[in-house]
């Protein structure tokens, strides 16, 4: 039989061991997001949004931003990850929001036209639009370059991005599942889908003062 000094280490020493994996799991969350001095993962949850709420639509509409047609999804954790991969869906998203406006528009076809006559456009999204989009879905104050994607061309005389082909549209369908809120951000988990394939994802979303937000960060998920 053990005594009750055995006993008491082993206890102790179980305490200790959970306590090392809390730590772990804590500081591996902070380094996958990779957040640096704003540890917005770190900080106390004080609320969960209620499904369907107009923050909720406001966030899971956000996700549009993150993919085309696939149902992976980009990861990053800083704003200059977040251009380079999120250009092509950014620009979709754009395309297919605003339609209208960057279609049949001949205040800004037109000049672009005379610029290119070689292309027949019926679309473009001005350089300067892209731009303030990507900071507005992505924060931050990386100067962002420009070029072609896989599904937009970019015109440099002309300053546009003009799609390849027609907006994509129901690609993957993206499905916000939880809404946490703590006194900086939004921790969001969802699940992105093409019909075969389902992943999941978490991300954060930090506030602005203005009531808007932007991804900081984005991660697979178990």
């Amino acid at each position: 039989m053990k005594s009750i000094f055995a006993i008491r280490k082993n206890i102790l020493r179980s305490a200790a061991v959970m306590l090392t994996v809390l730590f772990l799991s804590s500081c591996s969350l902070s380094s996958a997001f990779g957040l640096g001095d704003n540890d917005y993962s770190a900080e106390k949850i004080t609320g969960t949004l209620e499904q369907d709420c107009a923050k909720w639509r406001e966030l899971e509409d956000m996700l549009g931003t993150l993919t085309v047609n696939s149902a992976a999804v980009a990861e990053f954790d800083n704003m200059r990850d977040a251009v380079s991969q999120c250009r092509d869906s950014l620009l979709n998203y754009m395309t297919n929001r605003d339609y209208k406006k960057y279609a049949g528009n001949s205040a800004l076809l037109e000049p672009i036209a005379k610029k290119y006559p070689e292309y027949d456009i019926a679309v473009a999204v001005p350089q300067a639009d892209f731009e303030a989009e990507m900071y507005k879905y992505f924060g931050g104050s990386v100067k962002i370059t420009h070029k072609s994607t896989e599904l937009f061309r970019y015109l440099e005389a002309a300053e546009v991005y003009v799609p390849i082909t027609s907006p994509i549209s129901g690609g993957a369908a993206l499905t916000l599942t939880s809404a946490e809120e703590t006194e900086n951000t939004y921790r969001l988990r969802f699940t992105s889908s093409d019909g075969e394939t389902e992943l999941s994802y978490v991300a954060i979303a930090v506030k602005r003062e203005d009531g808007t937000q932007y991804f900081s960060a984005v991660l697979r998920s178990e």
